[in-house]
């Protein structure tokens, strides 16, 4: 009788070959690689920003894209999973499928907040962005974590070779908090050391210098002031100073807060030269 054969696509996206020879057919995949498709892209919003202590804090992951899905992904690409990194320590404190979720935290201060994506391929993106929590009245002894679940990982047998990485791999990650030094008086510059890092090289990195308000620790962004070191002004009076060390690479991008400086104080007048009799 004839010989011919069949291609058909499987279930989980995989090319199959079927040899027909009469009433006999024998099916037995081919193998194509692995999936080829291009790393997704993490995006997110905070509201509201700043938030207080206690209160909730959503975060939406729904402009994340997942990337293409290549021409050997014949199952569709999308993202997998949303890590989220609440408080910038560079682990992950909740892993869900859906791009929304809440957060509260017990304590003020500026956080750096990290999302990660992951997608059918297993690729990876990041981005992080500064969360500032002020105080308020009541202040609860322990963050309540998001509403989502938390997702079990997967096992091999379940998707041989795929891994789920708390982060992307290489992407930096702070293992020594920035500092500023310099005297936090007006006329003064005050330079910022960036702190330790880790990841893939090249890692380059961003500065963006914040004056916070004493009592309630708010911080904004002083514009202009992006560079390595910094000029106090007047306007800083009364004020502390921070930075937000911002490292990027290949791999994601990550920030770290420094301490906050001392009081701002007013420039000491020099002293008046004596008058002669």
């Amino acid at each position: 009788m004839g010989r011919g054969v069949l291609k058909m696509i499987g279930l989980r996206g995989r090319l199959r070959q079927a040899v027909v020879t009469g009433a006999v057919m024998a099916v037995a995949p081919v193998a194509l690689g692995g999936c080829n498709g291009t790393p997704p892209t993490a995006s997110f919003t905070m509201s509201p920003n700043p938030a207080h202590v206690g209160q909730a804090v959503t975060f939406d992951a729904s402009a994340s894209t997942p990337g293409d899905r290549g021409e050997n992904c014949y199952g569709g690409n999308i993202i997998e999973h949303y890590d989220w990194d609440f408080d910038g320590d560079g682990t992950t404190d909740l892993s869900t499928t859906g791009p929304v979720t809440t957060h509260t935290y017990s304590s003020a201060g500026l956080r750096a907040v990290t999302l990660t994506v992951t997608n059918t391929c297993g690729l990876s993106d990041s981005e992080t962005q500064p969360l500032t929590v002020l105080p308020a009245g009541t202040a609860r002894t322990k963050s309540s974590r998001a509403t989502s679940a938390r997702v079990p990982s997967r096992t091999a047998a379940a998707r041989p070779g795929a891994r789920r990485p708390h982060r992307a791999a290489g992407a930096p990650v702070n293992i020594g908090a920035p500092r500023v030094y310099g005297a936090a008086k007006v006329g003064r510059s005050l330079t910022v050391d960036r702190g330790l890092w880790k990841g893939t090289r090249q890692i380059r990195y961003q500065y963006q210098w914040r004056r916070c308000a004493a009592g309630s620790g708010r911080c904004v962004d002083i514009d202009g002031a992006t560079g390595h070191a910094y000029t106090v002004i007047l306007g800083d009076v009364g004020s502390t100073l921070r930075v937000v060390v911002t490292a990027r690479n290949r791999a994601g991008r990550a920030a770290a807060v420094s301490g906050a400086t001392a009081f701002v104080l007013p420039a000491v007048p020099a002293p008046a030269a004596p008058s002669l009799p």
